[in-house]
């Protein structure tokens, strides 16, 4: 089984991943080819929430981790990164969040993440305030 999940929050607009476990490069890799195919499938822009379980382990690669993701798909939104309790991987997200065409931000919380993008966007805070 995968130390991951990718399913719609909102379909088809927000999609989320979530990450637990010990997570390789390699499960970056897949993650990152998946949530590739599922938003390049896509006609709009799709957002990303990036969730860590409270366990989770990411490999401290950054140059691999820098090359699995550069070059997003071209309608990739803004990417959230909910650290949850997780802070200590701060440093390795905001990384990886200057890679994603500083798209990517680092927030503490889902509510936080779903505030900024309703700041962002007229018809996701319609979406998301039908929840």
């Amino acid at each position: 089984k995968m130390p991951y999940e990718i399913f719609w929050y909102i379909e088809p607009h927000i999609l989320e991943v979530k990450y637990y476990g010990a997570v390789t490069v390699d499960d970056l890799r897949a993650a990152r080819g998946e949530i590739s195919d599922i938003v390049s499938a896509q006609s709009h822009d799709v957002y990303l929430l990036i969730t860590l379980g409270e366990k989770t382990k990411l490999p401290w690669d950054f140059r691999a981790t820098r090359n699995i993701f550069s070059n997003p798909p071209p309608n990739l939104g803004l990417s959230f990164i909910i650290l949850g309790s997780n802070t200590s991987f701060r440093i390795f997200f905001d990384t990886v969040g200057r890679v994603l065409r500083a798209n990517g931000r680092v927030v503490k919380d889902r509510e936080t993440a779903l505030r900024m993008l309703r700041e962002h966007s007229p018809a996701l805070k319609e979406l998301l305030d039908k929840q």
